[in-house]
């Protein structure tokens, strides 16, 4: 997802509210929520980008759904949409939680395996990766079978790939290209 420039400049100023007042976690929570919400539920994502939808309709669809959030998250989203500004909510969410990690100086990780990992081993990777990065790590496992075996890790933009499924797609590319010279 690019990042615009509405996005960040508005993530940005909610962040620095956060701060202020010392809520960072609290609204980190609620921008979290808020992103998995719209991700999961494509209704609400059709919510945000329908213009025909008035802003008091959407402000109090809004209210209903998220009441459990902070005050400052609720106007904060209730300005978003005053400003027309709605179709931005899930970038502005991903954006200050980006921000939010930076701050507190945590990594996040993403570790993928062809088959679950025990709870220990988990910990014990997570452990490990902690050490080697010299900060918090936030960890997320993930399975997918098309691995076949092995792992992907995933840290920030970068990715190690030691999964068999991209070993056999490597020699498969160095047996095509010896058998055609």
């Amino acid at each position: 997802m690019n990042e615009s420039i509405i996005a960040v400049r508005y993530a940005k100023a909610l962040f620095q509210l956060a701060v202020e007042k010392n809520k960072a976690d609290v609204l980190k929570n609620d921008m979290e929520t808020l992103y998995h919400s719209i991700e999961a539920v494509s209704e609400l994502k059709a919510l945000f980008y329908n213009p025909v939808v008035k802003p008091g309709m959407k402000t109090n669809i809004i209210r209903e759904v998220f009441g459990s959030f902070d005050a400052d998250t609720l106007g904060f989203l209730t300005l978003l949409i005053q400003n027309r500004r709605e179709e931005y909510i899930e970038e502005i969410a991903l954006n200050f939680i980006k921000r939010y990690r930076k701050y507190k100086g945590i990594e996040k990780v993403i570790f993928t395996t062809a088959i679950k990992i025990d709870g220990d081993i988990e910990s014990k990777i997570k452990q490990q990766i902690g050490k080697y990065l010299k900060a918090d790590v936030e960890f997320e496992s993930q399975v997918d079978e098309r691995l076949i075996g092995g792992f992907r890790l995933r840290l920030g933009d970068k990715q190690y790939d030691a999964s068999i499924s991209t070993k056999l797609e490597d020699l498969k590319r160095k047996l095509v290209k010896t058998s055609i010279h």
